[in-house]
């Protein structure tokens, strides 16, 4: 089939129903071997992201605001002698 099914219409991008079941499965396979792939990566103790490395928190290198937070929190416990 042309395109692998997809046509566009006025909606948007379409997969032609006798696809579908095709293109599920295809994703299903790329997404095992992503997994496959990423098996041994370590995990971001806030967001559970997979990363090959992670800060001296266990943090992932997002910066997002609850990130921040861990991180600050993890510093005045380091500071205060409670982590080490």
């Amino acid at each position: 089939m042309h395109d692998g099914g997809w046509s566009t219409t006025d909606k948007g991008w379409v997969l032609h129903p006798s696809q579908v079941e095709r293109n599920r499965r295809e994703v299903a396979e790329a997404l095992a071997v992503i997994d496959m792939k990423q098996e041994r990566a370590k995990t971001c103790a806030l967001c559970g992201q997979r990363t090959w490395a992670l800060d001296r928190f266990g943090l992932c290198s997002k910066g997002t605001e609850a990130h921040k937070t861990w991180r600050a929190e993890s510093l005045a416990d380091i500071k205060n002698g409670v982590r080490a």
